[in-house]
């Protein structure tokens, strides 16, 4: 059933797909419908349910992995983790220093860079936190609830608010930092070599007044690596260090109006 064809009689849709791949090189393939998440058992062709009875419609997982642990949001339900090398059957939990220590109880945003794992566009203690990202101990993906420290030997867990009110979007890493979107800019993380710091935070871009350039479809944002490619509010954009401002290459824009402009009907920028 290596094509997920008729399982136990559901008919949702698989909006998300994620490669794992261990610290040995082993790969596993996770995919998801709004309420279900799935590994492919590659000895057997056949999909283990390692999640199900969540999100809603039009929710959407994202993951990321850290040190064999992979953790998935979807921007309704608390983040949940998943260790790879478990026993086949396994199922995913909720991560417990987020719900319980840091009443996070839902994050849009996932991704892991440099060594740690990181949630942003949080909703903490019952209010939705859109601007702000949090960050776990190095090469402990599941640990977030101790604060900044003093001495090296400490964790190094953390958060960060941006501007009030814009929202982060997406991250993606590239060419050694991280770089997060909002819906008015573009901002670089970068570690800062100082230990009660732990990271620089640098807005690369902004069009705080028309958005120009800057991503309105979250789930488009993909890397070459080289470049960033994402969808704007009129076209597609691409991004790297070395230019001063995203770009729509004449190349791309001259056929990227068969979406924008499609009779007239504006896209949901939740797919």
């Amino acid at each position: 059933n290596g094509d997920f064809h008729h399982q136990y009689g559901s008919r949702d849709p698989i909006t998300f797909m994620f490669e794992s791949t261990e610290n040995d090189g082993t790969r596993r393939l996770f995919i998801g419908t709004e309420t279900e998440i799935w590994m492919l058992d590659q000895s057997t062709g056949a999909y283990t349910s390692i999640l199900s009875g969540v999100g809603d419609t039009g929710t959407r997982w994202h993951a990321a992995e850290l040190q064999n642990v992979v953790m998935f949001a979807n921007n309704h339900n608390a983040v949940y983790e998943y260790e790879v090398t478990s026993a086949l059957g396994t199922q995913a939990t909720e991560t417990d220093d987020l719900k319980n220590d840091l009443n996070v109880s839902a994050a849009a945003v996932i991704v892991s860079y440099n060594g740690f794992m990181i949630v942003a566009n949080v909703i903490q203690n019952t209010v939705r936190q859109s601007s702000r990202i949090i960050w776990s101990d190095l090469n402990l993906p599941t640990k977030f609830t101790s604060t900044i420290p003093v001495d090296i030997t400490d964790s190094i867990s953390g958060f960060q608010d941006f501007d009030y009110g814009d929202d982060i979007l997406a991250a993606a890493p590239l060419l050694g930092a991280l770089y997060i979107f909002t819906r008015r800019s573009i901002w670089r993380m970068m570690p800062s070599g100082d230990v009660l710091s732990v990271f620089t935070f640098t807005k690369v871009y902004t069009e705080p007044k028309n958005q120009t350039g800057c991503i309105a479809y979250p789930n488009t944002l993909v890397s070459d690596g080289q470049d960033l490619w994402y969808m704007g509010r009129d076209g597609i954009y691409r991004y790297n260090p070395y230019i001063p401002f995203p770009v729509r290459d004449e190349w791309l824009h001259r056929c990227d109006g068969l979406i924008f402009l499609n009779n007239g009907q504006q896209l949901d920028p939740a797919y």
